[in-house]
């Protein structure tokens, strides 16, 4: 699978060369799909031939066939991702009068609202319409499940694949585009139609009204920044998060705190356990926990609208559980691979975010160095013997200890080319930043989880809230300390070959770790 994983991801990085660097190799829209598909036809013809010729003299022209099938693959799948893409935004791009649901809850700048909506024919982009925060009327701005009707005099602005260099907002419409946003505009004038969203819009909408509950109930001993943090780790809703704020947890080293992943699902598949009595039931109720489990963890993924990383993190899960419920033991290596592989092919344009390549760099680390270290670790903790109660309790707190410091090591190593590539900086003080902020984040999340339970009665909801913000408190205040240390953050921006160099030495120590320090079944169950 990792072979297949690493063809395809080659043909990807193929297209989006082609398009974006090589833009005269790059087919019209319509000798694209015609071309690409006799090609693969013949790639696959050649593939079963081999198939079908299953003798010890063709193994390596199967798979020399096959790695080549994966590339052509690959780079149909980007090209016909990205002429789909152009063809949808080009199709609003002449409009003055645009008509569309919101889809997600509007942001509130400076001088204007920002909304995201999509049209009846699927298409979304994103509008800006005159506010003033202090005569607005909350009642009369649009909600999510709305019907927003917008007259614009210069039309929309599209978004663009390729960066023109004399537009400075060249980058922010390339990030439009990857995100499949059409482009923006600028309301003249608009109207309003209140609407009453069904379905999943309905649910995010009723996560909002519960927000505002939070921030009737508990907002008086923190402020925005506090709920902020709150909603970006419960919603994944980040967009109430400040400059400052981001920028003080990147300097900390705990920006992945914000962002929802594997560490946020473990944290709610947990508390789903212990609601369910999943550790002290019978093996048939485990399985049962474990369904029901797997249908919240979904659910979640859903309210939050399908973030990458919780997406990857979701479907990895699944396939765990569903290899605990039927008794199979899988590598998670390889579960890793088919992971990316689907959500690859749903969107070749995942290849090329941020957030998706450090999440799963850190992921293929921590399944595989970070196993073999903590293994090691294990190892050097039973030679000292078992004991008693106390014994057991401080091997589980030096297992969290040890854990956390693996955890941060491996991710730091995984990631730190590709940090300092996007953001000209690297965090020293990782390591002790991440071991706090490991147990304020959980605690944040399972106070979270009361407060949802318990946010229909008023006095208890106010209670929890109150402890929820103040949680959220502490977490800006260890944070702002840690980013105020003179030396927490070296400024350092790598170069693409200095990139390259690095994950070869990585690949190499990855290689000669797979042969000589074989991992087990299921993996490490301590790591993200």
């Amino acid at each position: 699978m990792q072979r297949v994983l690493i063809a395809f991801v080659i043909g990807l990085a193929l297209g989006c060369l082609m398009i974006g660097r090589v833009d005269c190799l790059s087919l019209p829209v319509g000798v694209t799909v015609p071309v690409m598909g006799i090609l693969m036809g013949l790639m696959l013809v050649l593939v079963l031939a081999m198939f079908f010729l299953h003798r010890k003299r063709h193994l390596y022209a199967f798979s020399f066939s096959a790695f080549l099938f994966f590339i052509v693959l690959g780079s149909v799948a980007f090209q016909l991702k990205y002429q789909h893409s152009l063809s949808e935004m080009s199709s609003l791009s002449k409009e003055h009068v645009l008509k569309g649901i919101v889809t997600n809850s509007p942001q509130r700048k400076t001088h204007s609202l920002a909304v995201e909506m999509q049209t009846l024919q699927g298409v979304s982009f994103i509008c800006y319409l005159n506010h003033n925060p202090v005569i607005a009327n909350p009642v009369s701005e649009p909600n999510i499940g709305d019907t927003l009707l917008i007259f614009t005099k210069h039309g929309l602005k599209p978004s663009s694949f390729l960066a023109d260099p004399t537009d400075e907002f060249a980058t922010y419409r390339r990030h439009l585009f990857l995100n499949e946003i059409a482009g923006t505009c600028y309301a003249e004038s608009w109207r309003v139609t209140k609407g009453k969203p069904e379905g999943l819009m309905g649910v995010r909408q009723l996560l909002n009204n519960q927000l505002q509950l939070l921030r009737d109930t508990a907002f008086p001993i923190g402020d925005r920044d506090e709920l902020a943090v709150v909603t970006a780790m419960t919603t994944g809703n980040k967009s109430e998060l400040s400059k400052e704020l981001r920028k003080q947890y990147s300097h900390a080293g705990v920006s992945h705190v914000l962002a929802l992943s594997g560490f946020h699902l473990t944290v709610v598949y947990m508390l789903l356990q212990l609601l369910l009595f999943a550790r002290i039931g019978s093996d048939k109720w485990r399985n049962v926990a474990r369904g029901l489990s797997l249908i919240a963890i979904w659910a979640f993924v859903a309210v939050t609208g399908f973030p990458p990383s919780l997406v990857r993190a979701a479907i990895m899960f699944s396939i765990l559980l569903l290899a605990q419920i039927v008794r199979r033991r899988v590598n998670s290596v390889d579960v890793l691979c088919v992971t990316v592989m689907v959500m690859l092919c749903v969107n070749p344009f995942m290849l090329l975010d941020v957030g998706f390549e450090l999440s799963v760099l850190s992921m293929l680390g921590l399944l595989t160095m970070g196993t073999w270290m903590f293994e090691r670790w294990t190892q050097i903790r039973y030679g000292f013997g078992r004991g008693g109660l106390f014994k057991r309790i401080v091997e589980r707190v030096a297992d969290f200890v040890v854990g956390s410091v693996i955890t941060t090591i491996v991710c730091s190593m995984m990631t730190l080319p590709l940090v300092s590539y996007y953001f000209g900086f690297v965090s020293i003080l990782s390591i002790g930043s991440n071991l706090v902020m490991s147990l304020l984040a959980t605690a944040l999340m399972a106070v979270a989880a009361l407060w949802w339970m318990v946010s229909w009665q008023s006095l208890l909801s106010a209670w929890v809230g109150s402890g929820l913000m103040g949680i959220a408190v502490l977490m800006n205040g260890v944070t702002s300390w840690f980013a105020s240390i003179e030396f927490a953050v070296i400024p350092w921006r790598a170069n693409s070959w200095g990139v390259a160099m690095w994950y070869f030495l990585i690949a190499c120590l990855l290689i000669y770790g797979a042969r000589y320090l074989p991992i087990s079944g299921n993996g490490a169950g301590w790591h993200k």
